[in-house]
Parts: structure tokens; sequence; C-alpha cells
């Protein structure tokens, strides 16, 4: 299994970061490679969560873990996910906000914790894609801490 995190303190109160990272609509416009996500039964685990990425391909994940104010993670459904299947035998993310400064910041993280298919060569095509990847996670948190300042700004 591999990992890839990204993570960054942001000045914004915990519950500002968490409204923002727990909001579906402001995930998927934070996202370069997402056009849909959709997720009708709201945050819980189990609950079911459909993506589509900028071509129109959709996949399929399942909540594994919903913590209210702090967490949660998402498993995809790899064999079935035109996107993942190829590269992966296994693909989940957690986000995570964690308060800091007694509240008034808060440590934003994305973690992806993969298993690639394909063994050795797998690990290679893997680690030849990682650039991409690892901009589509940096500029994702980038536009997921404006949203963040603005919702903070707003309510202040």
């Amino acid at each position: 299994m591999a990992t890839l995190t990204f993570e960054r303190t942001v000045a914004v109160p915990h519950d500002v970061a968490w409204d923002v990272l727990r909001d579906q609509a402001a995930f998927r416009d934070a996202a370069p490679n997402l056009s849909e996500v959709d997720l009708p039964e709201g945050l819980a685990v189990g609950a079911p969560r459909r993506c589509a990425d900028t071509d129109g391909r959709w996949w399929d994940e399942t909540c594994t873990r919903y913590d209210p104010g702090r967490a949660y993670a998402f498993a995809v459904d790899a064999p079935n996910s035109p996107v993942h299947r190829r590269l992966f035998r296994s693909f989940g993310g957690t986000f995570e906000v964690t308060p800091e400064d007694g509240g008034d910041r808060s440590r934003v993280s994305m973690q992806f914790d993969y298993e690639p298919r394909y063994g050795p060569l797998g690990r290679l095509l893997v680690r030849l894609g990682r650039g991409r990847f690892e901009r589509v996670g940096e500029t994702t948190l980038e536009n997921l801490e404006a949203e963040m300042h603005e919702r903070a700004t707003a309510t202040a």
C-alpha cells in the first residue's frame, strides 16, 4: 500500500474549515479533475458517493469513516471504475481537519492510500504519473483553502 498526503495549516477557524471540507459541492469545485460529486444520502459510514471526472467518466465510492467535525474517508470501487481499475487494486481518500491555536487555525489534510496493479510495473507506472496527481492534490487544497478564507471573511 502506498500513500500520498497533502496538508497545510489554514488561518481560519476549525468550524469554517470543516464546513468547507465536508461540503461536497465545494470539493467538486476545488478539484480540477472532477466535474460531478453526488452524495445523495449525506456523509455517513456506508453512504454511497458517485464522482465523475472532467471527461465524464463516473465511478462509485463508499464512505468508510465519518467523524463529525474531524474527518471522513471514501473507498473507491476500483474494479468497476473506468478511471481507477487500470492502475489500482484499491484506492481511497481520507479528508481531515484538526484545530490548532485553540481553534483559530486549522490543519487540513487529504491522504490517499492506494495499491497499484501489476506488481513492479504498476508501481513504476504510478510513480511516472505521480507528478500529475501531486499537482491535482495541491491545486485542490489551494482551492479549498481559498474557499475557507472566503467563508471565514463572509462570517466575520
